[in-house]
């Protein structure tokens, strides 16, 4: 975002992403200024993006989906891809996990988290950064109790998991 050094007292910013953990923007003239972090979420009424929307992933199928055994939905290329965050918000987890393997938690906010599992291990982020929509959080793979290559992705509204399908754009059958 440019901002005139004229401007710098009387601006809005609307935007979908984060400022520098020290809450400083650059304005056009080379000065720095102190800006108050507001972090733009509204829960489930952000936009949810395909976490599988990497031209890598082309052709990824739907393997498994939402019930009372299983929390969230299974999608597979058969040979991996890159995971992208479906929203904004901060990664609060990345790490292994012994059932679920290498695994990376999102939290967008207002009791919205989403949960990415079976992470071949390579990582994009680390916990306390934040992310945008359609970033990369880590590569698909089959790590912990999985069956094979694929993304676990789960979603959960106030420690209660709901079904992805009715929020996030994904190949369904």
């Amino acid at each position: 975002v440019k901002i005139e050094p004229e401007q710098k007292n009387d601006v809005t910013i609307n935007w979908h992403a984060f400022a520098s953990k020290d809450g400083y923007v650059t304005l056009s003239d080379g000065s720095r200024k102190k800006i108050k972090v507001i972090r733009l979420l509204k829960g489930m009424d952000q936009n949810f993006v395909d976490p599988l929307s990497a031209s890598e992933c082309n052709g990824y199928v739907y393997e498994r989906g939402f019930s009372t055994e299983h929390n969230g939905v299974d999608l597979s290329t058969g040979s991996g891809c890159p995971i992208n965050s479906i929203g904004t918000g901060q990664v609060y987890f990345a790490s292994w996990e012994d059932i679920s393997g290498y695994t990376v938690k999102i939290d967008h906010g207002n009791g919205i988290e989403s949960y990415y599992y079976h992470g071949s291990g390579e990582f994009y982020v680390e916990e306390g950064d934040y992310v945008a929509a359609g970033q990369g959080i880590m590569d698909m793979g089959s790590s912990g109790n999985s069956t094979g290559t694929h993304l676990h992705l789960s979603l959960k509204n106030k420690d209660n998991f709901i079904d992805p399908a009715n929020y996030i754009p994904y190949n369904r059958p």
